[in-house]
């Protein structure tokens, strides 16, 4: 682990940097969805399929990467799913049609959906528990920064070329800079591939889950929480533009706002989690979390001014939620096995948001005069589950561990 602070800052800011380039490609999907669903002719379950089929490639290949995860040096692991990732995303910019896209989007969300899991995975072998939830802090900020200038200038240029396609060409270049600057910056991290680490046959790596009930509980809970927080996401902006009448070139500025607004907050949970505890702050989270969610999707007539303002606080409580969640469950699991389970957690990341899109997409109806109806169940079913987290939360435990990871800058 690193003794000087500016070395362990400089990790931490590159890897959410690699996170920024993955989660832009992820979010741009959301406020694009009426305009993919104008432009390729489709229904909201179809549009959902898009969404799905990348959670679940993504859930297939997180389970192969677990495997083998625990053999490799971390940064090696995190330079191929880049790569596939950033091969991924210039597809999807050269997709024609709605099945092309849905081909392109499976095959980014193969390597897209792993690379959280190996950051996380860094993250959790380099920073110590006592310093983790501002860690993830700064690791969660790269989901603000990517709402303030990734989201918008995507919309922006798809809005100004009208060429959905522009923005999934922007963002595969911002992952190109991304993975080159990773691979020369970000130093090999080895502590668990010295303590022996090596390839889990898939009844072993079941096997050495499902016997440990912390692990399984950490487990539950990230899907839970994945499946309430995404259920209304993918839909928001068709609810917001054909029910209340919000203009679409302001989706941008809302995304810029509620990005930039949940920057320092971000930084700030993590720090009142290493103060408070990760439990406490977590519970008070998913309380105050579940306002705007239930405000957003219950009200009849919004005007303008009054989304912006729930969004924002929007933005800033449900990605709080993460930051303790994330700080407890990267620490359900001792390093020598760290990596296996983050990419088996990945599988239930990305399995919660497939799922999540699927049920929204099956229970939102689309009249005939362009409204959506049963917007308000989504929201009643996702505060529901998540307040079944907090069961999960108070039974997680942190698994003590000794020092033992080995960084360098050799290749």
């Amino acid at each position: 682990m690193f003794n000087d602070p500016k070395k362990e800052d400089r990790l931490l800011f590159l890897l959410a940097f690699a996170f920024f380039a993955h989660v832009m490609d992820f979010v741009i999907m959301m406020p694009l969805g009426d305009t993919l669903m104008k432009k390729l002719d489709i229904q909201p379950n179809q549009f959902s399929y898009v969404v799905s089929i990348y959670s679940l490639l993504a859930a297939v290949c997180g389970f192969i990467n677990a495997m083998f995860m625990d053999k490799f040096d971390r940064k090696h692991v995190l330079m191929v799913t880049l790569t596939g990732f950033t091969l991924g995303t210039f597809w999807c910019g050269f997709a024609d049609n709605y099945v092309s896209l849905l081909i392109a989007r499976g095959f980014t969300g193969a390597f897209g959906g792993v690379t959280g899991g190996v950051i996380m995975s860094i993250v959790s072998d380099v920073i110590p528990f006592e310093r983790r939830g501002r860690a993830m802090g700064i690791i969660s900020g790269a989901f603000s920064i990517a709402s303030i200038a990734g989201v918008p200038f995507g919309l922006f240029l798809a809005t100004r070329l009208g060429d959905w396609h522009a923005p999934f060409i922007f963002f595969g270049i911002v992952s190109t800079i991304s993975t080159i600057t990773s691979w020369f910056m970000i130093p090999n991290v080895r502590g668990h591939v010295v303590k022996g680490a090596g390839f889990k046959p898939p009844f072993v790596l079941i096997n050495s889950i499902i016997t440990d009930k912390n692990q399984v509980n950490a487990l539950l809970w990230t899907f839970l929480l994945i499946v309430g927080h995404f259920l209304i996401i993918p839909f928001l902006n068709p609810v917001f533009i054909n029910n209340h009448g919000f203009p679409e070139q302001r989706i941008p500025l809302m995304y810029f706002l509620g990005g930039f607004a949940s920057i320092l907050p971000a930084v700030l949970i993590g720090k009142i989690t290493d103060r408070m505890g990760a439990k406490r702050v977590y519970v008070l989270m998913v309380f105050l979390a579940a306002i705007p969610v239930l405000i957003i999707t219950n009200v009849q007539h919004m005007s303008v001014v009054f989304i912006f303002f729930i969004m924002v606080t929007y933005f800033i409580l449900g990605s709080g939620r993460m930051i303790p969640a994330n700080t407890i469950v990267t620490s359900s699991v001792s390093q020598v096995t760290r990596g296996s389970f983050m990419s088996i957690r990945s599988v239930f990341i990305e399995l919660g948001e497939g799922v999540a899109a699927f049920i929204g997409g099956q229970i939102l109806v689309k009249t005939s005069d362009g409204k959506f109806q049963h917007f308000n169940w989504l929201g009643y079913l996702a505060t529901a589950i998540c307040f079944s987290t907090l069961f999960f939360a108070y039974r997680a435990k942190v698994v003590k561990e000794e020092e033992i990871t080995h960084l360098d800058n050799k290749q």
